[in-house]
């Protein structure tokens, strides 16, 4: 059942689909695990005042170089223990980051983020499905399938009161690579571990950057599947 909600839903970029649910506009956003701030830039795009939290400098420093919006500042922190918790966000927003927060502390995590909002303040959360080509690609060096569940699991059964479940969705969308050594660039940045496996599986990986993208003019697509749960605080 679950793969044929996958195959059937709509196909939309990251943006549009943040936008069709929500609209942050002159609104307090917290992007909780930001990384590199992609998530973040186009939250202060479409006119969000953005506080991006990541544990990582090195993230946090990438972030602030690709950043070139007055409204988005970055701090480091956890989600599990955030710098923010006076209930004056509008909306708190876990992008491909909760499976990342140890599965011990994810209930804390979304706690964190409650004291964080306003009333009726929303809480975005949009994973990553275990499935399809992109996941594929990177699973032989980053096989999420276990903790994806996990924080799934975590999340639809959260025990706070102060925080309904509204509505779920899922989309497809497209990843571009211009080329494999972008594709391999890009998954260092996140982990620099990857840097041995990558440098002794080289073969193998080009292999399958190669059957499971898809060639388009000058890059490489490969299909992503995105969960998200829309949840609203009612303390």
């Amino acid at each position: 059942m679950l793969f044929e909600k996958l195959n059937s839903a709509p196909f939309q970029n990251h943006e549009k689909a943040i936008n069709n649910l929500i609209n942050v506009n002159d609104r307090v956003v917290l992007d909780i695990g930001c990384g590199a701030g992609r998530i973040a830039r186009i939250l202060a795009k479409n006119g969000g005042r953005v506080i991006g939290i990541d544990p990582s400098v090195t993230q946090l420093d990438r972030a602030k170089t690709l950043s070139a919006s007055n409204n988005v500042k970055y701090v480091r922190g956890l989600g599990e223990s955030l710098p923010v918790r006076n209930s004056s966000i509008d909306f708190c927003i876990f992008f491909n980051s909760l499976h990342h927060v140890p599965y011990d502390h994810i209930e804390g995590a979304i706690y964190e983020a409650t004291l964080s909002l306003k009333k009726n303040g929303i809480l975005y959360v949009a994973e990553p499905i275990a499935y399809g080509p992109l996941f594929e690609l990177s699973k032989s060096f980053n096989d999420e399938t276990i903790v994806r569940e996990k924080a799934y699991s975590a999340l639809v059964n959260i025990k706070h009161s102060e925080m309904i479940m509204d509505t779920e969705h899922y989309y497809q969308s497209h990843i571009y690579y211009p080329s494999f050594e972008e594709y391999k660039k890009n998954s260092i940045s996140i982990d620099t571990t990857r840097s041995t496996f990558f440098s002794e599986h080289d073969k193998e990986l080009r292999k399958s950057f190669e059957t499971l993208g898809k060639r388009i003019k000058d890059a490489w697509r490969f299909t992503q599947y995105t969960r998200v749960n829309i949840f609203h605080a009612v303390k």
